[in-house]
């Protein structure tokens, strides 16, 4: 019996990796007839799962009010947007960036992270003091934050036990869910869907 080929040597050689014919775009994994069944698949599952009000990205937890993705994929969502790949240079571009614009905050005597409040002895101001100090507390327990929930830590706070089914704890959830009116307002904004990369719906 013949060995099955991986998907890399699929590739290596211009075959579908799904239905292992001839792909006629080799630049791409599936060929043209199985990337739309694939697609309309991805579609299918994704309607289904906004009619029974599940995250349309995990399809485990239910979807926050008046969004599709529930609150543990808003965050990674979030975290994949700023981490996005870069170049050498565009990296070495905004460290330069960054020092000259904390150089300019020092001497107008503004925090050199935030530049919204007064520095402390050349440092940074309170507000930024307090959050790295909830930072490091929070990452005391040696858990990357992709593991806080399966051990029942909530993912935004990483201090308290989760509410069953959430990603989070209650004073999260219910700080969260006090925002969405104001975000909701906010839908019309292209700069605030750009942060976040979801898509609001009005009521």
């Amino acid at each position: 019996m013949p060995r099955k080929m991986s998907y890399s040597e699929m590739r290596a050689i211009g075959l579908c990796t799904r239905c292992g014919r001839e792909n006629p775009t080799p630049d791409r994994c599936l060929c043209p007839d199985c990337r739309k069944k694939k697609n309309e698949a991805k579609r299918s599952n994704c309607s289904y799962r906004k009619r029974i009000k599940m995250c349309v990205r995990c399809g485990k937890n239910k979807a926050e009010p008046g969004k599709s993705l529930c609150y543990e994929c808003i965050g990674k969502e979030q975290d994949e947007y700023y981490e996005k790949e870069r170049t050498d240079i565009e990296r070495e571009k905004e460290r330069d960036r960054k020092r000259m614009l904390a150089l300019q905050r020092k001497k107008s005597r503004l925090c050199p992270k935030c530049g919204k409040y007064p520095s402390i002895n050349g440092g940074t101001c309170k507000k930024c003091r307090a959050y790295m100090k909830l930072y490091r507390d929070s990452h005391r327990n040696g858990l990357p934050r992709s593991e806080w929930r399966s051990y029942g830590i909530c993912y935004t706070c990483g201090k308290h036990k989760v509410i069953p089914g959430r990603g989070v704890c209650k004073n999260c959830y219910e700080k969260r869910l006090s925002t969405v009116p104001k975000m909701l307002e906010s839908a019309d904004s292209s700069y605030f869907r750009q942060l976040n990369k979801l898509v609001f719906h009005k009521k």
